[in-house]
């Protein structure tokens, strides 16, 4: 067995264990929300009803992520092909990206108001960092998947 070999095997195990840590966060979320529960509904939804539907979204959003990195992983397809490994990766900067972005919504509303309004700066730049560290890594991955394009089918 190769060391690229054994480096797949152990990055399915790996991706396996994050994508399921993932959806039982995103469901717990869902069960007890953020700032709790009174009469049967998020305490957060009555007080801030734009940030609360942005946290739904984005919480789904890393949930399906996740499920579908799940998917993959358990349908057996071969993390060697490069295009399926591409959007793997593509997958799972949706992923991070949607689970990091509701960590700030969601720290916005159970923050207290004086304080959040002295802090919100360093979180803002902590992801427009992130963000970046993203379009990078995207951009990298688009670059990859054209040049990949551009030998397999106008060398043939």
């Amino acid at each position: 067995m190769t060391t690229k070999d054994k480096w797949l095997i152990e990055m399915r195990g790996n991706l396996s264990m994050v994508a399921t840590v993932i959806p039982t966060i995103s469901f717990q979320n869902v069960v007890n929300p953020p700032g709790g529960v009174r009469s049967g509904q998020s305490v957060l939804a009555e007080n801030f009803p734009n940030e609360y539907v942005l946290f739904l979204k984005l919480n789904s959003l890393y949930l399906i992520s996740s499920l579908t990195v799940l998917l993959f992983l358990v349908s057996g397809l071969s993390l060697a092909n490069r295009f399926l490994s591409s959007i793997l990766s593509l997958d799972m900067y949706v992923m991070l990206s949607s689970l990091s972005l509701t960590y700030i919504v969601v720290l916005s509303m159970v923050t207290i108001h004086h304080i959040w309004d002295s802090t919100k700066t360093i979180f803002y730049r902590i992801l427009y960092v992130w963000i970046a560290v993203i379009g990078l890594l995207v951009l990298s991955f688009f670059t990859s998947v054209v040049s990949w394009v551009l030998n397999t089918f106008i060398k043939h």
